[in-house]
């Protein structure tokens, strides 16, 4: 069907004597009252309880058989909510609340028949028999029209200037309600990105990328094989303290939109935390005779793309960056310890650095004797033993050595 309110006046005039009624007009500003309205993403939702409580309680209150909230689209006018009505929506061009947004004021036909706009209107002449119809304006948090609260009746009646302020009450009661709805979603959708991306880059976070990377091993029926790389900003905590922290977050979104831009869309890009990016992609080539260090074409684009020299502040600073690398189903087949070898490779002694399954015992060890002395630190436990030294020739205590011991847990 062809929208008739988009017409030019000259020509909606001339379509309007043919059809014996006045399709509304669109607002000067259509394209971003459809936006508004869009925004809300309530068109096409189901009934709300809130909503078609109030529409009952309007048609009560009026003493009308119909009572609906109506909300203009490009097209269609579509009901949220509706008593007295069986159709969700009617066409844009036949509508009163159409007239009632175009107008952004509250619209009352006391009888259908009198006015020349709407008594060859097929609403009128067919089902539902429109006689009386009065609808309040419903609007976006910017003011521009939406939609209508409206009553309608089959036989014409008066409307009083305390009616249509009545009206104007419920209208504004179903607005807030519907611009409260939209608040609501926009903290549940602001809530989701920060539980699933980082801020500062946009990029997902570590969650995230643990998610996408279970689901890529549970789909890599064939073996292809996932490699994953770690790349670690060396001196970031450094940076801190030489620079400041908006001078390094900074960095970290130029770094961030680098990669980005460089690596293919496939490519699975995150943001960890503290100058830590994580990637992970299908292998390349997967051949066992071919040693995954010889397979790095994803680690050379890597490499190329952040030697490039960045400019922040009239600063120009190089990237010191080491590479960790871990690969599925090689090294393991659970996304955190790919992870976390790639991490622990990446502090390696080269620029790039792959994961070997030897390495783990020493990393272990390691994050063991770590693990130990910070226990010992944050709760008081080191005590201190001397030991003498003594002089094997003579037998005399020559000196004492102080040992720091730590206590049993």
């Amino acid at each position: 069907m062809i929208n008739l309110s988009r017409l030019p006046k000259v020509l909606l005039k001339h379509v309007t004597k043919q059809l014996q009624y006045t399709p509304p007009e669109c607002i000067e500003n259509e394209q971003e009252r459809l936006q508004q309205l869009h925004e809300l993403a309530i068109l096409d939702t189901p009934p709300e309880k809130c909503l078609d409580d109030l529409t009952q309680l309007m048609s009560q209150f009026f003493k009308v058989p119909i009572a609906l909230v109506s909300l203009i689209d490009e097209d269609r006018q579509w009901f949220k909510s509706r008593q007295g009505l069986d159709v969700s929506e009617t066409p844009r061009d036949i509508s009163f609340c159409g007239h009632a947004v175009a107008q952004n004021d509250t619209l009352v036909i006391e009888d259908t028949l009198l006015d020349d706009r709407f008594k060859g209107n097929p609403l009128v002449l067919e089902n539902p028999n429109i006689r009386f119809y009065a609808g309040a304006v419903i609007r976006s948090t910017s003011g521009l029209p939406l939609g209508t609260c409206c009553i309608i009746d089959e036989v014409p009646r008066c409307f009083s200037e305390n009616d249509a302020q009545q009206l104007q009450v419920f209208a504004k009661l179903v607005q807030d309600q519907l611009l409260h709805a939209q608040h609501v979603a926009g903290l549940v959708k602001h809530a989701t990105s920060l539980a699933y991306y980082n801020e500062l880059t946009g990029l997902p976070n570590k969650k995230l990328f643990l998610d996408r990377l279970d689901q890529m091993i549970i789909a890599d029926a064939y073996g292809k094989g996932i490699k994953t790389c770690v790349v670690r900003l060396v001196d970031f905590i450094e940076l801190t303290e030489l620079k400041g922290k908006q001078w390094l977050d900074n960095l970290v979104y130029f770094v961030a939109i680098r990669l980005r831009a460089h690596l293919d869309m496939s490519v699975n890009l995150s943001y960890l935390e503290e100058g830590v990016f994580a990637i992970f992609n299908y292998e390349k080539n997967n051949k066992q005779n071919i040693p995954i260090s010889e397979s790095n074409a994803l680690e050379h684009l890597i490499i190329n793309c952040l030697s490039e020299v960045i400019n922040l502040d009239d600063d120009e600073h190089y990237l010191n960056i080491k590479i960790g690398i871990s690969s599925y189903p090689l090294h393991s087949l659970m996304a955190e310890t790919l992870l976390n070898n790639a991490l622990n490779a990446s502090y390696g002694a080269g620029l790039l650095n792959y994961f070997h399954k030897s390495d783990h015992i020493g990393l272990s060890k390691r994050h063991t004797i770590q693990q130990e002395i910070h226990y010992g630190i944050d709760g008081n436990c080191f005590y201190m033993e001397y030991q003498p030294i003594i002089n094997a020739q003579t037998g005399v205590v020559s000196s004492f050595e102080a040992l720091a011991r730590l206590k049993d847990r």
